[in-house]
């Protein structure tokens, strides 16, 4: 006598539904917990220390130039260079190349005074800093004779040049405009460069 109910235990033509949590279930759970696993722990630590480093605390710090740097000792054949100790407090790269890039730009803002703060500050602290705050130092008090003194040769010449010789005093302005760029440029490409003409009373 055959069963009512059919092959199926429960008679309704239908597979049994697994109970709600069964193992593909379980198995999913158990996936997702995986996904905070050491693996992915490990590379968040190794991500974490590599920001630190770059921008936090671990950042290498940069260090004070000392004798024998690229600050220190000029090549051959440059002028004007101070070639006795200096007592002060070493500068690090970056300090030195500002300061000499300022001392120069000085000259177009503060032409007097501004290279002569640079260079009584920092003489006795960086011989790079040093050397171009005396270049546009000299350049400037240069430029001041030269003005005056061409100023007085346009004024007697003003006679027979109907006023234009006057524009001769305007010339070592122009230069010394000049050469302060070029030397804010070779100063801050760490370059030591001399003025093409100058009277360098300081070193």
């Amino acid at each position: 006598m055959t069963n009512a109910q059919g092959p199926y235990p429960h008679g309704d033509g239908q597979h049994q539904q697994h109970p709600q949590g069964g193992p593909y279930q379980q198995g999913g759970q158990y996936q997702q917990g995986q996904q905070g696993g050491p693996y992915q722990q490990g590379q968040q630590y190794q991500q974490g220390q590599q920001y630190q480093q770059q921008y936090g605390q671990g950042a290498p710090q940069q260090q004070p130039q000392g004798p024998g740097s690229w600050s220190d000792v000029p090549p051959p054949g440059v002028q004007g260079v101070y070639r006795g100790p200096l007592p002060g407090q070493p500068m690090t790269d970056s300090d030195a190349r500002l300061w000499s890039l300022l001392a120069q730009l000085s000259v177009l803002v503060i032409p007097l005074l501004g290279p002569l703060l640079v260079y009584l500050i920092f003489r006795d602290r960086n011989r790079f800093v040093r050397y171009y705050a005396a270049e546009a130092l000299s350049g400037t008090i240069l430029n001041i004779i030269a003005s005056i003194v061409l100023g007085i040769i346009g004024a007697i010449l003003a006679l027979f040049t109907f006023g234009l010789s006057m524009f001769l005093m305007l010339v070592p302005q122009v230069l010394q405009v000049i050469f302060a760029i070029i030397a804010a440029v070779k100063a801050n490409d760490r370059q030591w460069w001399n003025y093409p003409v100058n009277l360098r009373l300081f070193s």
